[in-house]
C-alpha cells in the first residue's frame, strides 16, 4: 500500500465517495449550462456575433473641431489641438438683447488654455469684408462683453473646450459664406504676444442662437 494512504486517517471508501461528488457536481454544473443553451438558443435564436463599433457608429467621432484640427505650433508656439472656429456649428442667425444677428464659436487652439484677460486685436471678417470691431459682442460662460472689455477679466482663463460666441450685428444672406477670425493674446510658453486666425467656410445652422437674454 502506498504511504500516503497508509499516514492518512482518510479511508479508501470515503475518497471514492468524495471523488464520486465532485464529478457529480461537475456533470451537474455542465448539465446546466447546457441546458441553459439550449434554452437561449429556442428563446432567442441564433447567436448573434459582437459587431464592430465602425459598424454602428453613425460617423467618425470628432470633438470641438477636432476634424479640422492641425498637427503642428502655430505662432507663440503652441500646439495646435483643436480649430479655432467650431464648423460643426456653422454660423447661427442669433438674436443679442434686441438686436438681431448672426454668430459663429471659436476657442484657443493650445492644449492649456490662455489667459482670456491678454485678447486684444480681435478681428472678424465675412467674406472678406471687416466687421466693425466696436459692434461685435464676445460672449463667454453666458456673460457678455465688448472685445475691448476683456482686459478687464484679470485672472480668467479661457480654457481649450471652452466656446465663447461671437455676435456680429446685421442681416446674413442665405447659403455659405466665408468667416475668418484673429486675434493676438499672451504667449504663456515665452515672454511676448502670440497670434491666433483661421477661415473657414461655413453654412448657415437652422438653429437660432439667443445670447443674454
Amino acid at each position: 500500500m502506498p504511504e500516503y494512504l497508509r499516514t492518512s486517517r482518510i479511508s479508501r471508501r470515503a475518497l471514492i465517495l468524495t471523488a464520486g461528488a465532485l464529478g457529480g457536481g461537475a456533470m451537474a454544473s455542465s448539465g446546466f449550462a447546457q441546458s441553459a443553451a439550449s434554452k437561449a438558443t429556442s428563446t432567442g435564436g441564433a447567436r448573434v456575433p459582437a459587431r464592430s463599433p465602425l459598424e454602428w457608429l453613425p460617423k467618425r467621432l470628432t470633438r470641438g473641431g477636432d476634424a479640422n484640427a492641425l498637427a503642428g505650433a502655430p505662432t507663440g508656439g503652441q500646439h495646435r489641438l483643436t480649430s479655432l472656429i467650431n464648423v460643426q456649428e456653422g454660423i447661427k442667425i442669433a438674436k443679442f438683447k434686441k438686436q438681431a444677428g448672426w454668430s459663429v464659436q471659436i476657442k484657443p487652439t493650445g492644449y492649456r488654455g490662455i489667459p482670456i484677460y491678454t485678447v486684444k486685436d480681435l478681428t472678424v471678417s465675412l467674406d472678406g469684408k471687416a466687421v466693425d470691431p466696436n459692434t461685435m459682442i464676445f460672449v463667454y460662460n453666458n456673460t457678455a462683453y465688448k472685445p475691448s472689455e476683456l482686459k478687464n477679466l484679470l485672472g480668467m482663463q479661457w480654457w481649450v473646450f471652452d466656446w465663447a460666441t461671437l455676435f456680429v450685428p446685421g442681416s446674413i444672406s442665405p447659403g455659405e459664406h466665408e468667416v475668418a477670425v484673429d486675434y493676438n493674446y499672451a504667449n504663456t510658453y515665452n515672454a511676448g504676444t502670440a497670434t491666433n486666425g483661421a477661415k473657414e467656410r461655413l453654412k448657415i445652422s437652422d438653429e437660432v442662437a439667443y445670447l443674454a437674454l
